[in-house]
């Protein structure tokens, strides 16, 4: 009896101790799963860190001919404040006003349209509604869509497919001049067919305007003469489509001061 007593207790003692071992087991688990404890410390303890201010840029010299609204970068040199003085003084960022007194068909039609701009938005707007070229119309009077103009023309071409010639660009896309230095621009469509081209970052064509359509000639050429104008600098984008031509062309002109102007900066 005594015997079987003592094995039981074994038994009990030893069933005891595997329990205590899995609850210790788990509750150590789970503590290493939580989260670290933040320490906050007693307010007394505590310090702000203030962080250190950021270095002043030095400040820049300037003379009694820098205009009173320019603001040079930041450590320019006073070489580039002088020559930043020039360009303003000479018309950078002022675009010449649109002379009236040499009249074109293309000026006219601006002018007519701007005395009804709602019906005429495609001329006034480059995202205005344009007239849908009529190809019947325009084999049978050419001037219909010659003597007008939209800037919004550079972008329409016709889909790509069989039968249908995608206007080239002739020569390099990127070009170099002075400003009032007209360059000539040359892009391929079809034979007799209307090219439009448009300048978005300032300048003008022969027409005098931002924007212009040609005529190409019998092998499809077409060329425009375009002029940097005053306040045109660095670099002026330009494109142009037609009609009849799948894709589009594209120019970057890089525009340059003339060269008396660089010379003085020297």
């Amino acid at each position: 009896m005594t015997k079987r007593l003592l094995t039981c207790l074994i038994i009990i003692s030893l069933i005891v101790t595997i329990a205590l071992n899995l609850k210790n087991d788990k509750e150590t688990n789970f503590q290493a799963s939580l989260p670290p404890k933040t320490v906050s410390l007693p307010k007394k303890m505590r310090t702000r860190v203030t962080p250190e201010p950021l270095p002043k840029a030095p400040l820049v010299p300037t003379n009694s001919q820098t205009p009173k609204n320019y603001i040079p970068a930041t450590n320019a040199s006073q070489e580039l404040i002088d020559e930043q003085t020039k360009i303003v003084a000479e018309g950078y960022g002022s675009f010449p006003a649109v002379d009236l007194k040499n009249m074109t068909p293309h000026k006219q039609h601006v002018l007519d349209a701007l005395k009804a701009p709602h019906k005429n938005s495609g001329v006034v707007s480059i995202v205005g509604k344009r007239e849908k070229f009529d190809l019947s119309r325009y084999q049978q009077a050419p001037s219909y869509y010659l003597d007008t103009v939209e800037a919004g023309r550079a972008f329409d071409s016709i889909q790509a497919g069989d039968g249908v010639t995608p206007i080239t660009r002739i020569g390099s896309g990127f070009q170099e001049t002075e400003q009032n230095k007209p360059i000539t621009l040359t892009a391929k469509g079809s034979p007799e067919m209307p090219v439009s081209f448009t300048v978005f970052d300032g300048g003008q064509f022969q027409n005098g305007l931002s924007f212009i359509t040609v005529q190409a000639d019998s092998s499809g050429y077409a060329s425009v003469e375009f002029t940097a104008t005053a306040g045109v600098i660095n670099q002026t984008r330009i494109k142009a489509a037609s009609p009849v031509n799948s894709q589009t062309v594209n120019w970057k002109v890089l525009v340059h001061l003339p060269k008396e102007i660089s010379k003085n900066n020297n």
